[in-house]
C-alpha cells in the first residue's frame, strides 16, 4: 500500500493525529491514530480503499500516558553512524536485539514491511517508528531510540531526511499500541525533538531519557 492510500485521512480535520499502524490486504487497510495531544486516543479502524471519511475515528479513552516500564538508559544511542536507511534499522533493532527482545527475525518482518508498504513508518519530518506484528521473534516488549550522524533518505518525500529512529517491538497488540503510543506522544513535543537533535553526551542522553520516563512533562 502506498502512501497515497492513506494520506487522504489527514486532509479531514485529523492532520494533528500520527497514523501510528498500518497493515493491507486486498481490499482493506487498517489503520491506528493517536492524537498528539495527552489526553486522547484513538481506535483502531478498517476502511474501504479511498473512502473519505475522519467521523470513523472515535476515542475510546482520556487519560495521560503513564510509563509503565521504564526507558532503560542503554536503549537510547546517539549519533549512530549508518550507510542507508536498511542499515538504520538495523542499528536501532541491534539495541533490542543485545537485551534479547527481540531475534534477527523481527529484522526480516520490518523489512517485509517496508517492501510492501513503503516507508509508512516515517511518519513526522526527520522520525522513523520502525515495527512490525507481534510475533514469535519478539520475546519481550521493547523500545530502542537511535540519532543519526548523518540523516538518511527512506523514500517519504515529505519528511526525509530521518535522524531519528526507534524500533518498537510487542508481544501482543495491545502493547504494542500502548508502545507506539507512548514514544509519539513524547515525540509530538518539540522541546523533545530538539533535544534529541542537539544531543551529544551521555549526560544529554541521560537528560531525555528521564524527561520520557516521567511521562516528557
Amino acid at each position: 500500500m502506498a502512501l497515497s492510500d492513506w494520506g487522504y485521512l489527514r486532509e479531514d480535520g485529523v492532520a494533528s493525529d500520527y497514523a501510528i499502524d498500518v497493515t493491507a490486504d486486498d481490499d482493506k487497510f487498517s489503520m491506528f491514530f493517536l492524537t498528539r495531544f495527552p489526553n486522547h486516543r484513538y481506535r483502531g479502524v478498517r476502511l474501504p480503499r479511498g473512502r473519505r471519511d475522519s467521523s470513523l475515528f472515535v476515542k475510546i479513552d482520556t487519560g495521560d500516558v503513564l510509563m509503565e516500564d521504564k526507558f532503560d538508559y542503554d536503549n537510547l544511542r546517539l549519533q549512530v553512524e549508518v550507510a542507508d536507511c536498511r542499515d538504520a534499522i538495523q542499528k536501532a533493532a541491534d539495541v533490542l536485539i543485545e537485551k534479547g527482545c527481540i531475534t534477527s527475525g523481527y529484522v526480516d518482518e520490518m523489512n517485509a514491511a517496508f517492501d510492501e508498504l513503503g516507508p509508512y513508518f516515517v511518519l513526522s519530518p526527520g522520525m522513523a517508528f520502525a515495527h512490525s506484528k507481534p510475533s514469535p521473534s519478539v520475546k519481550r516488549t521493547g523500545l530502542s531510540l537511535i540519532t543519526l550522524k548523518n540523516p538518511v533518505n527512506f523514500g517519504s518525500a515529505a519528511n526525509d531526511p530521518v535522524f531519528l529512529v526507534c524500533v518498537i517491538a510487542s508481544v501482543d497488540a495491545k502493547e504494542h499500541i500502548d508502545q507506539l503510543r507512548r514514544i509519539a506522544q513524547f515525540l509530538g513535543d518539540e522541546r523533545h525533538v530538539s533535544a534529541l537533535r542537539a544531543a551529544r553526551t551521555d549526560e544529554d542522553a541521560h537528560a531525555i531519557v528521564d524527561e520520557l520516563n516521567k511521562g516528557g512533562c
